[in-house]
This record gives structure tokens, C-alpha cells and sequence, in this order.
């Protein structure tokens, strides 16, 4: 979902800032494939998200990150919403980890209505915190590959 691909979390009790980054994440990939089974109405959508993660240090070695799935109508009114945990494990050495999650949501589907007219959004629930950090990382930051803002920068076009 457009502005919710990323996200950020921070150190427990401490102020939105680089130097308080626990990990930052952002869906880098998503497939997905819909079947209807025609006798019962229902859809069923198989979603693969690929999603990359970055920690903000070296002490930091096993945590969650939490993003969601809603299906909305046609008129982009939500129907349903449900959290997924994903867990991180940072090697050692590893300051950056790809997962993979695969969910699967079955939405029936009223007579006179098609699968088509509902849409899965997949993105992170961001605080007002998270998204004005965000924010001020794509306007400003510095890439570098262990920097945990680099994630959020688009590629300049080269």
C-alpha cells in the first residue's frame, strides 16, 4: 500500500531518532494469485511478500516486525484487517536479513458481486513518530549499506 511499504521501530523508551533505530523494514516484493471456487463464492488469495530489514546495531539479534493485510470493496471501504508477526534473526555478522511470508485469505464473495472488486492491501501500521522519521529519511538521509535509513530512499535514476 502506497506510504505504508516501510517501516521503523525504536528502541523501547527512547526518542524517534538514527541513533535509536532497533530495525527498519520495508516490502520489497509482493506475489499474489486469486481463485474463486465457484460453488461456494469464496476467493482465495496465496501472497508471497518479500521483505528486506536492516538492524540499527550490533546488538540487536533476534526481533519481530509486524505488518497487516486487509481486503476493502469496491468502494475501498475496509472489510477485514489482520497483523502477521514475522521474526528477524540477525547472524553475527549480518547487519541486513530478507524474509519471505506467505499468507493465505479467503473472502467470500456476495451473488452479483465479482472477486475483481475487492482489493488486498499489504503495509506496515505506522505511529504519526514512525512516519514523519520515514519521511525525513527519504528527504535527507545518506545511503550507505549499513546504514538502516538507506532502505528508505529510492534509487536515483541513473
Amino acid at each position: 500500500m502506497p506510504g505504508l511499504e516501510s517501516t521503523v521501530e525504536f528502541r523501547p523508551g527512547t526518542t524517534p531518532s538514527p541513533d535509536n533505530v532497533l530495525y527498519v523494514a520495508r516490502l520489497v516484493a509482493v506475489k499474489s494469485q486469486c481463485d474463486v471456487d465457484k460453488k461456494t463464492g469464496v476467493a482465495t488469495a496465496t501472497v508471497t511478500l518479500n521483505m528486506a530489514t536492516i538492524r540499527g546495531g550490533p546488538d540487536i539479534r533476534k526481533t519481530t516486525v509486524s505488518y497487516f493485510a486487509a481486503v476493502a470493496d469496491e468502494r475501498q471501504e475496509i472489510l477485514t484487517k489482520k497483523n502477521f508477526l514475522v521474526t528477524l534473526d540477525y547472524p553475527v555478522r549480518q547487519a541486513r536479513v530478507d524474509v519471505t511470508d506467505e499468507l493465505i485469505e479467503k473472502v467470500p464473495v456476495p451473488k452479483g458481486k465479482k472477486a475483481s472488486n475487492y482489493t488486498l492491501l499489504l503495509g506496515f501500521q505506522l505511529t504519526p513518530e514512525q512516519r514523519d522519521f520515514i519521511k525525513s529519511q527519504q528527504d535527507g538521509a545518506s545511503p550507505a549499506p549499513t546504514n538502516p535509513n538507506a532502505l528508505f530512499r529510492a534509487p536515483k535514476p541513473g
